[in-house]
């Protein structure tokens, strides 16, 4: 590499000349051939995925071949932006369009204003990029040589893969746009106003790289990228001393701890760590010959003089013994860190020093060779000669690099853009609970105050806004007023209300099967209103069978509970006439005859149906009933959804869970029954309730746990926790634990959630915008406000608005981010750059122009704002 820099001529820092999609390699100036992937870092890891990238490292390659992988936290997230956009096309409601748009301007703004106050968290998504370059005789590339690296890089991803990084091909459009937001951090780069920089197939990619209006600027202690509007100061950081002892997993304290959150670097940054692939044999054998030398010394005069000779002796040993196994690598770990200005990079440097200190390595600034190690930092970048001119590159064996590489970082989700949250470290984190291969079921757990009813309300606003149909059970009203702003169908049971939910008038007699099928349900009914604390014995449960049996044949539709508890009073077995006895209160005379006397009247409109049974709170054994029946009644209407559109996902959430419940074992059975059906109609069941330990009080409630593959852990109780550890009752590794004691909820700001699921676990931060706030809102101060600004003729969008701006609540620009509306049309080409992989072209043109270039017009998403 030429490291005499010239401001005007800064493509010459970037090594990629060319892209070819079939081979999916690049072609570089250096003279050497490449690939790359982008990763997802790694959140956890076990033996087996660290023995596939210790084969990785161990891999034969060709001499001077280089690896660079590199942590990069990116302020890109417009994809995961996009996908969540996507999702939601054909929303039309106004308010629910309002509060999607400003949940995505309130994100994409979170990454320059933090998303909260006390961490000052950021909004950033972190990538691993892995790359891969070899030398090549010329540009003139020979089929023997592009079959080398192509066979590399299929062996590669499979390691990759294995390692549980997800690799994604990186092409030429990736790396302009990934190099694009590494470098252009301005206001109006053209990365943030357009879903994506576009490729000019007719130059070399290292001159699309800078826009015009950039230049990068070399200082004594970093660099300057110097565009007409500001500035962004790079300070950097290059390895003095590598860690004595360390282990896989303290990657993850190099930028923050997970723990807790603390000391998060909020600047943007990019730790690199590049590895060289030297002559093996030779290496060893210099390894070998300067052991022995120094076997001497450690012997002789000298170690009077120079004490450190035993230490390095015995550094030397382990290094010679480690290469019996492993390859000889000479490698190198960097970190550049952007500011705003001097100040703040400072800042960001100063934290990232600290951390790494804190783990046994010891970095120092970069300043004489800052510009070399800037570039040798971005992918693609590395490059061989700097390794003997640096001198910033150690000989150490590919076993000892591995719990060096920087691969570790926060969970991001389960991957569907459904539900939105931020960790602890700044990730934006992406969650469906339909993204499981197993069931779509989950348990909330959240002890009073920890943000229950803020999450309920989130989950339903994001999957009605997806065209879900939700059904809500509830005792509390806490969704009541998104009832109202998603035209819910809110049905209120109160001691006085004219409602009837008599179960024999569900039946249609005019389907032959339909009483077969109800059958039962109804004697599970029967068992649940005379068995409030016990269950019915399978004696008396065939019984009850056959009464319902018979008078369905005498009565059909118009019997009543008083039939059921008539027949079984007249029974000779004392144990049916106790049925009889214990059916009074629902039969006509008893307190909640009223319930059961009529046909049946709850029905279900639209695709938000709220049933609230606070008003039958002080009637636990009524309340229970009245729950068992909706919820047999929910999943007739599932089932004949689901008949018609398959594709629809349904929600039956019950909230305040146990207390609803009540002691009943039968009906505790049945949301079992529930739990393990849903699925079939592309349904799941949430159960929201306060303690990990509740579902624990019966083995049916053990079973609905079980077959939940989300578990949502807000801040519990450290007695609950302790309880739960000790029997692994939510089947934990120890660290899990250790990171439930840390989860925490501070009112107002955000809620800390752990979740466990077939995807994976990780911790993420539910911060709303003011605008979500005041939607979810409960507070009567804030109701009435809003009701004063809808009184003077404003909608209920307006009046959210002007009751925001009143209360000075928003710190964010929450308008929709501008390049999820734009027109584009993309320039391609039919220019083929396997010219670049023809060895037997004349001639060193880079450039060949086959066909004209044609214009393509993308769908346009239809304007939403």
């Amino acid at each position: 590499m030429d490291y005499k820099f010239k401001e005007n001529d800064a493509k010459k820092l970037f090594r990629p000349l060319a892209y070819d999609k079939k081979t999916k390699l690049f072609l570089n100036d250096d003279l050497t051939l490449g690939f790359s992937f982008i990763c997802r870092p790694l959140s956890g890891w076990d033996t087996e995925l660290m023995s596939s990238l210790e084969l990785m490292l161990r891999d034969h390659y060709p001499a001077k071949s280089m690896i660079s992988v590199s942590l990069f936290s990116s302020p890109n997230i417009k994809e995961t932006l996009k996908k969540c956009d996507d999702l939601r096309f054909n929303l039309d409601n106004p308010l629910a369009l309002k509060a999607h748009n400003s949940m995505l301007g309130f994100l994409w703004d979170g990454r320059k204003t933090p998303v909260e106050l006390s961490q000052m968290t950021v909004v950033k998504d972190y990538q691993v990029i892995v790359t891969f370059k070899s030398p090549v005789g010329s540009l003139n590339v020979k089929d023997s040589e592009i079959s080398s690296v192509v066979k590399i890089r299929r062996v590669m991803k499979s390691r990759l893969e294995k390692s549980g990084l997800y690799p994604i091909a990186m092409d030429n459009e990736m790396y302009v746009n990934v190099l694009h937001t590494m470098l252009h951090w301005n206001n109006d780069a053209e990365w943030l106003s357009r879903p994506a920089v576009e490729v000019d197939l007719e130059k070399p990619i290292n001159e699309q790289i800078l826009q015009y209006d950039t230049k990068i600027k070399k200082n004594y202690d970093g660099v300057t990228i110097q565009s007409h509007k500001n500035n962004t100061i790079v300070k950097m950081l290059t390895i003095r001393r590598w860690p004595r002892n360390t282990r896989i997993g303290r990657q993850y304290l190099w930028y923050g701890d997970p723990f807790d959150g603390h000391g998060a670097v909020t600047q943007p940054f990019i730790i690199t760590l590049n590895i060289q692939y030297p002559d093996h044999q030779k290496i060893k054998e210099s390894m070998g010959t300067k052991a022995n030398a120094y076997t001497k010394m450690a012997f002789g005069q000298v170690q009077n003089f120079v004490p450190l000779i035993g230490k390095m002796k015995r550094d030397l040993d382990n290094l010679t013994e480690s290469l019996q196994k492993h390859v000889a690598v000479k490698a190198t770990l960097s970190v550049a860190c952007f500011g705003a200005d001097e100040e703040d990079a400072e800042a960001g440097l100063a934290a990232l020093q600290t951390q790494f200190t804190s783990q046994g390595t010891t970095l120092v600034r970069e300043s004489a060779f800052a510009v070399p190690s800037f570039i040798n930092l971005l992918p693609f970048g590395a490059d061989s000669e700097s390794v003997d001119i640096s001198q910033r590159y150690s000989t150490l064996s590919s076993h000892h690099i591995l719990p060096m590489l920087p691969i570790m970082g926060d969970w991001k989700g389960t991957g569907t853009p459904v539900l939105m949250f931020v960790s602890r470290l700044g990730q934006l984190m992406s969650v469906d609970l339909f993204d499981s291969q197993t069931n779509f079921n989950t348990i909330i757990y959240a002890e009073s105050g920890a943000g229950k009813s803020v999450l309920g309300n989130e989950i339903i606003r994001s999957y009605l806004s997806i065209d879900a149909k939700i059904w809500a059970i509830d005792a509390g009203e806490s969704y009541k007023k998104l009832s109202s702003s998603f035209n819910g169908n809110f049905i209120a049971f109160s001691q006085h209300d004219d409602i009837s939910v008599n179960p024999f008038t569900m039946i249609n007699e005019d389907d032959p099967d339909a009483f077969n099928e109800a059958l039962e349900p109804l004697t599970k009914l029967i068992a649940a209103m005379a068995f409030s604390n016990d269950i019915m014995t399978d004696y008396q449960y065939k019984a009850i069978e056959k009464i319902l049996i018979d008078i369905w044949n005498t009565k059909g539709s118009s019997m009543l509970i008083d039939d059921v508890a008539e027949a079984c009073l007249s029974d000779e077995d004392s144990r049916i006439r106790d049925v009889g006895r214990q059916l009074y209160s629902f039969t006509t005379n008893g307190q909640y005859g009223r319930y059961f006397d009529k046909p049946h009247n709850v029905t279900f409109r639209g695709n938000f149906n709220i049933l609230e049974l606070d008003g039958l709170s002080k009637n636990p054994a009524l309340q229970s009933v009245v729950l068992y029946l909706l919820v047999v009644q929910i999943q007739q209407e599932m089932y004949e959804e689901y008949k018609k559109d398959r594709t629809i996902k349904r929600i039956i959430l019950i909230d305040e869970a146990w207390q609803l419940l009540g002691n009943s074992p039968t009906i505790t059975e049945f949301m079992e029954l529930t739990a393990r059906r849903a699925r079939k109609y592309n349904g799941a069941l949430i159960i929201i309730t306060q303690s990990i330990l509740d579902l624990q009080k019966s083995s049916a409630g053990r079973a609905i746990a079980e077959n939940a593959a989300n578990s949502l852990i807000l801040q519990q109780k450290e007695s609950t926790i302790t309880s739960a550890e000790k029997d692994n009752l939510m089947s934990l590794p120890d660290v899990g634990y250790r990171l439930l004691r840390k989860v925490v909820s501070h009112r107002g700001v955000y809620s800390e959630i752990f979740f466990n699921t077939g995807a994976g676990m990780g911790i993420g931060r539910l911060i709303v915008d003011p605008h979500r706030i005041m939607m979810y809102s409960t507070n009567a101060k804030d109701n009435s406000l809003i009701d004063s600004y809808l009184n003077q003729g404003l909608s209920i969008p307006q009046a959210l608005e002007r009751v925001i701006a009143d209360s000075g609540a928003a710190r964010h620009d929450l308008s929709r981010p501008a390049f999820l509306d734009f027109r584009r049309k993309q320039l391609k080409s039919d220019f083929n750059l396997d010219i670049y992989f023809d060895p037997h072209r004349e001639g060193e043109k880079l450039l060949e122009k086959l066909d004209k270039d044609i214009i393509i017009n993308e769908r346009v998403k239809k304007d939403v704002a």
